[in-house]
């Protein structure tokens, strides 16, 4: 074989979507292997040997712990609606032209669900993509053709990878801002079998037609899914809680050993019939139907056996799983192993999350609108595009009240040490989440009163 034969393979193989290029790796190397040489760990394991879109997507929807970690990071962003601003002020909407038919087309298209899923899609495989029916001149414009302008857009739809996925035409112009990326997408909204859909017709669409959610950075769109390093440890806490289940099972289905005691319940028991008869004895006991069994010449002994505690073994698991996402173990499953513990994880969980908010979907949101801007859908905004997010880790209400109770208790105590008290009333208010001036009460709101002193009280002793 010629080694310029073997470099076109190459070159080929590499011009590939890393999500079909994958499915190739078994032709170089074995991926579970983890430089072992002296066995197939994914045979010993049972793990499959490359990971497709097709098992991450079933077991997102077959998976409680792989659905929460894909589900978790958009969920918890987007808990509450972000704001677009238009303008100087970071803080506050301005109300311009851009920041109202914003708010038309979110309310239109309920946009930031639309964003939420979009993100969760893409966490599922290597990219999402989100397929705007735009409104354009002509009567059926080619939507192989790039487009340039648009007057409206009538539906905003998210789609899996396979449903919209990059066809294996790329740019080849180094010079083109989409190099290296796909010249068109195939969408088919029926290529996954558990999404319904009546739809069976498929469209070639040119990239300008077509946004792709992805947390790849550069000349690609393949990003690298949630899933893809928590595959086998999740894998392998699904087959502990199977097998744990199942043992539970076994245990109460009083499996038991049949034993002849003599010489003639033997011969007995070589006959059919009463091999027949004694079988539908012991099914009807073990069925609860009957609770005596009658067993002549019979010796019946249960067998059970001693389950192991999964605990430590799923927990060993299911850490490892976190750990691929960075996402602390209290929460994703919900349970707190101590106050301290919880709260410091919770801390750090939320910075992780204000980091994604603000550097991987802020990013992509402002691209999306950019998009729709230069397409004429949207207006020109009078400034930078910013998106302001809540604050993620706000204390709930019950905190906060927990906070300001802790914070009379340190005054009360400085109090009582003849010490200046460490906070104001204004602090304590505010802690609360409440204003810090205390608003009047309903008897302060009312007229002022007449000042009531002693030289106008009546005098009982002076005579009238």
């Amino acid at each position: 074989m010629s080694k310029n034969y073997l470099n076109k393979t190459f070159a080929a193989n590499m011009a590939q979507p890393k999500s079909h290029r994958r499915n190739m790796n078994h032709l170089f190397s074995a991926p579970v292997n983890f430089g072992d040489t002296n066995r197939d760990d994914s045979k010993s394991y049972g793990y499959p040997d490359f990971i497709t879109f097709e098992h991450m997507y079933n077991a997102y929807n077959r998976g409680g712990f792989f659905k929460a970690i894909v589900d978790i990071r958009p969920e918890r962003c987007f808990s509450e609606a972000p704001c677009v601003i238009d303008g100087d002020d970071e803080d506050t909407e301005q109300d311009t032209a851009f920041e109202i038919a914003f708010r038309e087309f979110n309310k239109k298209f309920n946009f930031w669900n639309v964003m939420r899923e979009a993100f969760k899609y893409s966490r599922v495989g290597n990219y999402a993509t989100i397929v705007p029916i735009f409104t354009e001149r002509g009567e059926k414009p080619d939507l192989k053709a790039p487009l340039m302008r648009a007057a409206d857009i009538l539906a905003l739809n998210p789609f899996y990878q396979p449903q919209c996925e990059g066809a294996s035409d790329y740019v080849s112009d180094y010079f083109d801002k989409d190099w290296n990326k796909p010249k068109y997408y195939e969408l088919n909204p029926s290529a996954l079998e558990s999404m319904q859909t009546t739809n069976a017709e498929q469209y070639n669409l040119h990239r300008s037609r077509v946004f792709v959610v992805t947390n790849a950075v550069g000349a690609q769109i393949e990003g690298t899914p949630a899933l893809e390093a928590a595959f086998n440890a999740l894998f392998d806490a699904n087959k502990i809680r199977g097998a744990s289940s199942e043992g539970y099972r076994k245990n109460a289905q009083q499996r038991g050993v049949v034993s002849a005691k003599n010489d003639k319940a033997a011969a007995a028991m070589g006959n059919p019939e009463n091999m027949k008869l004694l079988n539908e004895s012991i099914d009807d006991w073990i069925n609860n139907f009957n609770s005596v069994l009658s067993s002549g010449g019979i010796d019946f002994q249960s067998v059970q056996s001693n389950i192991t505690d999964p605990t430590g073994a799923f927990t060993i698991a299911i850490q490892e799983a976190c750990a691929a996402e960075r996402i602390p173990v209290t929460e994703l499953i919900g349970f707190m192993t101590g106050e301290r513990s919880s709260t410091e994880n919770s801390s750090a969980f939320s910075k992780s999350l204000r980091s994604t908010q603000n550097n991987e979907y802020a990013p992509t949101i402002i691209r999306f609108l950019e998009w729709l801007v230069e397409l004429g859908v949207l207006p020109e905004p009078s400034s930078e595009i910013k998106i302001k997010w809540p604050d993620i880790a706000e204390p709930s209400k019950s905190e906060k009240l927990a906070n300001a109770k802790t914070m009379i208790e340190a005054n009360k105590l400085a109090y009582d040490a003849r010490e200046e008290a460490p906070f104001t009333v204004e602090e304590i208010r505010e802690a609360a989440g409440n204003d810090k001036e205390k608003p009047d009460t309903e008897y302060e709101l009312e007229m002022p009163k007449d000042e009531l002193t002693l030289d106008d009280m009546p005098n009982e002793n002076t005579p009238d």
